[in-house]
């Protein structure tokens, strides 16, 4: 726990009232600054899977397993954006993560709307928004395989690759520069 986890948890209780505070510090860069790597309870007990509002779209986020916070809180009003453009289009949502992009296309009228992920647990967390209306279909493959080799147009793309794949590795780098987008 940080030096001044105690009193921040304190504050956050005493302003928020909250079930439950979790601890994410769990990144690689830790290791590298000589800190450890924890993800834990500092306060209450929760299922850590926790129902979010986003607009009309409700959202089940993984707050203890999921990436970072289990759910990208600073793409709220790119996801109302694409919402806004998808009416009557097919819309993939690559590198989907929880599906976000893809159930603001649907709820804004998409003709389609596809995530698309190579990860098992992103897909498995796109698709438990099932229950939610107008949910994705989803697809387990690489993006910038199946989006260079596809003759299958495609309008618009929501892609928000992770920063590893699309800037430090050269090899994802030059994949992801020859994207048709």
């Amino acid at each position: 726990m940080l030096p001044a986890a105690t009193e921040i948890v304190a504050a956050l209780v005493d302003l928020l009232k909250p079930k439950g505070i979790v601890e994410r510090n769990d990144p690689r860069v830790r290791t590298l600054e000589g800190l450890s790597r924890q993800v834990g309870w500092l306060r209450g007990e929760h299922d850590p899977i926790v129902e979010i509002h986003e607009g009309p779209a409700r959202f089940l986020v993984d707050v203890a397993g999921g990436q970072k916070t289990g759910f990208f809180l600073d793409q709220r009003e790119n996801r109302r954006r694409v919402a806004s453009l998808a009416g009557g289009r097919d819309v993939l949502n690559a590198f989907s993560f929880s599906g976000g992009f893809s159930l603001h296309a649907a709820r804004g009228g998409a003709k389609s709307a596809t995530d698309l992920d190579l990860s098992a647990h992103a897909l498995d967390s796109a698709e438990a928004q099932a229950a939610e209306p107008a949910a994705a279909s989803s697809v387990a493959d690489s993006a910038y395989t199946l989006m260079t080799s596809s003759s299958r147009p495609v309008e618009p793309i929501a892609s928000a690759p992770n920063t590893k794949s699309a800037r430090v590795t050269s090899t994802a780098g030059r994949s992801w520069r020859a994207l048709p987008c």
